[in-house]
């Protein structure tokens, strides 16, 4: 058996660190251009030309992908990637007011850099840093470790160099770490799925506290990508130990453009390289953009009460009644690009010590009583026969395709097949009947379309249309919105009477109902609008 191994292999170390736009050969070699957006975007709201749930124009869903009933060509792809990981994370060390960082300490390369000025590491290698000018402190100075495990990997439009990590020591850390305590937090890009539904600001990010740093790590691989660990409080290092962790080349200083190849390989795995099944390629990162809308499953559908089920997190949908049966659809994807840190926190302080200071043991003597026993140590005085499964077990079931699986039209009435199970029914219908597949659509699109930041605003357009040839009624569009967005109150609108209603989903966010009474005609339809502020 021939086994084949395919490498997706990060840019050169010595090419120039261009944020955002990856090279022409790059583009071509992953058939992208680097002008390619992750989704086109959809026409002017309200034109007929509104297109279908994922055909061109409203996201793009490769062969194989099943939503709400219509099978489009695969699974969906969110986002895709423009370009390798970036060369190097992009950071920002964030300390008291007062406080002064150093990058290369002890060497001739040492630079002090100001606070909250965005540099970059290269990942694979471990950096000491040195704090100074530490309040009520005078000539002390701590050296924290700071290890590089990843980076941003870019998308459309994208500038990684404009999402910077924040290195975060409070003042309590450099307190704590001062009277002799270890404090090791690890750093992750939060997977947007699993975000907590806070408003959070860049330079301030969410900090969780864990036991140990074995626990710290897991939770950080678990709720997102691990990209830096750091350390505080460890021993003082020598010179000669500053000397051999500054390894020339690794660090983008404020104002550089490039760097040239490092003096020494990283030391350190990182993501730099992705390793993929050939097969089934690469496991997708989601944790730099989430898609909004559309229907993730498990799949919409009305109920036997004429009720909404499968309404997920991110989904979109747009219930209506036709012929007096109750349909539900969904929209296109739309891409968001917002990436959030977090951090995960560990104080580790003096080893424990444990005292015995009580008995270990007692006996009591009462008269001359003497307990005897024949049972030898561990005999076993009960026996149970083990359940036995009497009788074969097999299938109970047979599945087979459910759901149109001819349809025949013409002049007259026309006739359809259905394959349900083993069995084959045959029915005729009338040509209205048949030819009502023209679908009610619902196109959603975000402006800015273009990566925004956390604490910004973003203006979401829900565009439907009735492309059938019957009127529907009682129209009713349903958004629930991800945990990173919350929702601005007062922001919606309608070009029609719609009532606008909104309740919590199980993300910690809202869902956004658009009831629009009485009749839509045929070739009719309208706009939807609201805002959100990005968490």
């Amino acid at each position: 058996m021939n086994l084949t191994l395919s490498l997706l292999l990060p840019l050169s170390l010595g090419q120039p660190l261009m944020p955002g736009v990856p090279s022409a050969a790059m583009s071509s070699r992953m058939g992208t251009s680097p002008q390619m957006g992750a989704f086109p975007q959809m026409g002017a709201p309200g034109m007929a030309g509104c297109p279908a749930p994922g055909m061109p124009g409203c996201g793009y869903a490769p062969p194989g992908h099943m939503s709400s009933g219509a099978l489009h060509p695969g699974p969906l792809v969110p986002c895709p990637p423009v370009a390798p990981p970036a060369p190097v994370l992009a950071a920002k060390v964030l300390l008291p007011e007062g406080m002064t960082v150093t990058v290369y300490p002890g060497t001739p390369m040492a630079k002090a850099i100001p606070i909250g000025s965005t540099v970059g590491f290269r990942p694979g290698y471990s950096y000491r840093l040195a704090i100074s000018n530490i309040p009520g402190r005078p000539g002390e100075t701590l050296y924290p470790v700071l290890e590089i495990r990843g980076s941003l990997i870019p998308r459309a439009k994208m500038n990684y160099m404009e999402f910077p990590t924040p290195i975060f020591i409070s003042a309590l850390d450099v307190q704590r770490a001062l009277q002799g305590a270890l404090i090791t937090k690890a750093i992750y890009l939060e997977d947007p799925e699993k975000a907590t539904p806070v408003q959070t600001e860049p330079d301030e990010p969410l900090e969780f506290t864990d036991t140990t740093p074995e626990e710290a790590l897991a939770a950080a691989k678990e709720y997102g990508r691990l990209v830096a660990v750091m350390r505080l409080g460890g021993r003082w290092p020598d010179a000669e130990l500053l000397k051999m962790m500054a390894v020339p080349n690794t660090i983008l200083l404020p104002g550089e453009a490039r760097l040239a190849s490092p003096s020494l390989p990283p030391n350190l795995a990182c993501n730099g390289v992705a390793l993929f099944d050939p097969l089934i390629g690469p496991k997708p990162a989601n944790e730099e953009c989430f898609i909004d809308g559309g229907d993730k499953g498990p799949r919409l559908g009305i109920g036997p009460r004429q009720q909404l089920g499968g309404l997920n997190v991110t989904d979109v949908s747009a219930e209506y009644t036709i012929l007096d049966k109750r349909k539900v659809t969904t929209s296109n994807v739309v891409c968001l690009c917002i990436p959030r840190f977090a951090i995960r926190r560990v104080e580790t302080g003096l080893g424990r010590m444990e005292l015995v200071v009580a008995p270990q043991g007692a006996e009591q003597t009462t008269g001359r009583v003497v307990v005897s026993s024949n049972l030898p140590p561990q005999a076993v005085a009960t026996r149970q026969k083990p359940v036995e499964v009497e009788g074969a077990i097999r299938p109970v079931q047979q599945v087979g395709r459910e759901g149109i699986h001819i349809a025949v039209s013409a002049n007259r009435p026309s006739a359809i097949a259905t394959s349900v199970g083993t069995a084959v029914a045959a029915s005729v219908v009338g040509p209205e009947e048949l030819n009502l597949s023209g679908p009610f659509v619902v196109c959603k699109a975000v402006e800015p379309a273009g990566p925004v930041k956390i604490g910004e605003e973003v203006t979401f357009t829900l565009t439907y249309r009735n492309n059938t040839r019957l009127p529907i009624r009682d129209v009713v569009l349903s958004d629930s919105l991800s945990p990173r967005l919350a929702y601005i109150a007062g922001s919606a609108s309608s070009d029609r009477p719609t009532n606008v209603t909104t309740s919590e989903n199980e993300a910690g966010s809202l869902i956004l109902r658009f009831e629009l009474p009485g009749e839509l005609p045929p070739n009719q339809g309208g706009v939807v609008k609201f805002r959100a502020k990005v968490r």
